[in-house]
């Protein structure tokens, strides 16, 4: 997929749009919500990543009909001058091609295909911050 531009939106009114929830309800009457548990923003002044971390339920007369499913996803972010903030989404079935993934998000989404891809994002974090552990995400000092 391409990337998507906006005229005139600002990088907090981006990350706002991208962060945001929604619902809808199946023909069966099932309520679907689809919630953002978290996000963070890496990177500068004019590109970044934009980290998430999501959830889907699955409801219906105060009833869960099927597990909850959660996910990561990054959306590229960047600055095109006299225009405004564009994003390129991508999720973890894309990667892995960024390993900033903060080692918090990846403990939020449950074991799955992709566990290889977040073991090599624990594994860029210990490289580039050797007070970290990579097994655990936690300081070293």
């Amino acid at each position: 997929m391409g990337w998507l531009f906006t005229h005139g939106s600002t990088l907090k009114s981006q990350i706002r749009h991208l962060s945001e929830g929604w619902e809808r309800q199946l023909p069966d009457g099932t309520n679907v919500e689809t919630t953002c548990l978290a996000h963070c923003y890496r990177g500068g002044s004019f590109s970044g990543n934009l980290w998430s971390v999501w959830e889907r339920t699955f409801v219906r007369d105060g009833q869960e009909t099927q597990p909850a499913e959660r996910w990561i996803t990054l959306c590229l972010l960047n600055y095109q001058t006299g225009y405004g903030w564009g994003y390129k989404d991508m999720e973890e079935a894309s990667g892995p091609y960024f390993y900033s993934c903060p080692l918090k998000y990846l403990g939020k989404r449950a074991p799955g295909p992709f566990l290889k891809r977040r073991l090599s994002c624990r594994g860029n974090e210990a490289f580039s911050n050797p007070n970290r552990s990579a097994e655990d995400g936690t300081a070293s000092r």
